[in-house]
C-alpha cells in the first residue's frame, strides 16, 4: 500500500485510501492490520478520506463515488 490518506473505523475494519494509487483498503485491526479488502479506483486526491453510513463505506476515487456494503 502506498501512502494512506485519512483513516476511519467502520464495520469492524480500518478503512483508508492509498493517495498514490487511488485504492480503497479495508484492514483488520485485530490481525495486525492485514488487508481484508481492496478496490482499485484509479486515482485519489491527496487528503482523500472514506466515510461510512448505514452499513456502507463510501470513497471518492477518481471521478467516481464508490460504495461498499459491509456488515
Amino acid at each position: 500500500m502506498d501512502a494512506p490518506g485519512g483513516m476511519i473505523v467502520a464495520c469492524g475494519r480500518l478503512w483508508t485510501i492509498g493517495t498514490g494509487n487511488g485504492t480503497l483498503y479495508a484492514l483488520d485491526p485485530s490481525a495486525r492490520g492485514s488487508q481484508q479488502f481492496s478496490h482499485d479506483g484509479g486515482s485519489a486526491q491527496h487528503f482523500a478520506t472514506p466515510s461510512a453510513a448505514t452499513g456502507h463505506v463510501y470513497a471518492a476515487l477518481g471521478r467516481k463515488l464508490v460504495a461498499v456494503a459491509c456488515t
